[in-house]
């Protein structure tokens, strides 16, 4: 493989990376806006408790953010040359 091939290919796995980011971003948002509906909806005089729905997106929340600094830590480890563990040379776009 040469080096324009290997740059390429790291180019493409960012990429690839950077917009599971952003979708996962979305859903992040979507579940602590649906978090905020649901304690907004929530009504103490009347007995009415949605504690498991919200405690499921909070979950929810918190999962997605460990899968976006997952996939950022794994952009860092490509930008670094770092491949599961073994040493790589950086792609040369990194160097420059």
């Amino acid at each position: 493989m040469s080096p324009n091939e290997k740059d390429d290919a790291f180019a493409s796995q960012i990429a690839d990376l950077e917009k599971e980011i952003e979708t996962l971003t979305l859903e992040k948002q979507n579940a602590e806006a649906k978090v905020k509906e649901l304690r907004e909806a929530e009504d103490p005089a009347r007995s009415i408790w949605f504690a498991q729905e919200i405690f499921a997106f909070q979950q929810e929340k918190l999962r997605l953010e460990v899968e976006v600094e997952l996939r950022r830590k794994k952009i860092n480890r490509l930008r670094l040359g770092i491949d599961d563990g073994n040493m790589a040379p950086p792609p040369l776009s990194a160097l420059q």
